[in-house]
């Protein structure tokens, strides 16, 4: 989050409303989800829209709940996730409010598909089961929707999630990525159509998720 006079005066792009004289730049991909080492190795142009107050800080503490379910789900650690994953387990050692966050992460936990050799299954997080990470995730397809068309989509309930299949992206036109750490692929319809725009989502590698925008109704 940050607040100068680039974001102030400006169309709120979640909402629509005026920012005002309090307007602030968000982030359309959360702060807390770029790990250092992604922005080490190379330079990130992190994307950031015109905000009001209001939406700025609507699902802050949503979104340390998705960083830590993205970076949780499947088995095989990356280095970026390692890195998010310990910041995750070094907030949970804090105190009351970091035990709430460490049960509410168990809670997420279900039977995967995967067996262990005595064949029970490896416990598995499905984040898009998770209505806290749905919101942060429609989230940032509104964000990048602002940033590539300028177009406020303020219904979240117009956007509508599902596990996506890698070859989804290679229809799809590249909008922004960060290597290891987040890619976005998307399509804008230029005809009546059932969608307004699909989208591919890809988080640390790790968790693949199709969005599709409605039009209007």
């Amino acid at each position: 989050m940050s607040r100068n006079n680039t974001h102030r005066n400006k169309i709120c792009g979640y909402c629509g409303l005026f920012t005002g004289s309090t307007g602030e730049g968000e982030h359309v991909l959360p702060k807390c989800m770029y790990p250092t080492n992604a922005l080490a190795r190379k330079p990130v142009q992190r994307i950031k829209i015109p905000s009001c107050r209001r939406c700025n800080q609507s699902l802050q503490a949503d979104e340390g709940h998705a960083r830590a379910s993205l970076s949780a789900a499947g088995l095989d650690m990356t280095p970026e996730r390692r890195e998010i994953w310990d910041a995750v387990m070094r907030g949970i050692r804090r105190g009351r409010a970091g035990r709430r966050d460490g049960l509410n992460i168990l809670n997420q936990l279900r039977d995967g598909s995967i067996l262990k050799p005595d064949g029970i299954p490896f416990k598995k997080i499905f984040p898009l089961d998770d209505a806290r990470v749905i919101h942060v995730i429609k989230k940032v397809v509104r964000g990048l929707c602002y940033g590539k068309t300028e177009e406020v989509i303020a219904d979240e309930n117009r956007i509508k999630l599902r596990p996506a299949e890698p070859a989804l992206k290679e229809v799809l036109d590249k909008l922004y990525e960060v290597p290891k750490v987040f890619s976005a692929h998307a399509v804008f319809s230029e005809v009546p159509s059932p969608f307004h725009s699909i989208w591919f989502l890809n988080f640390y590698d790790n968790v693949l998720v199709g969005a599709y925008i409605l039009p209007r109704s």
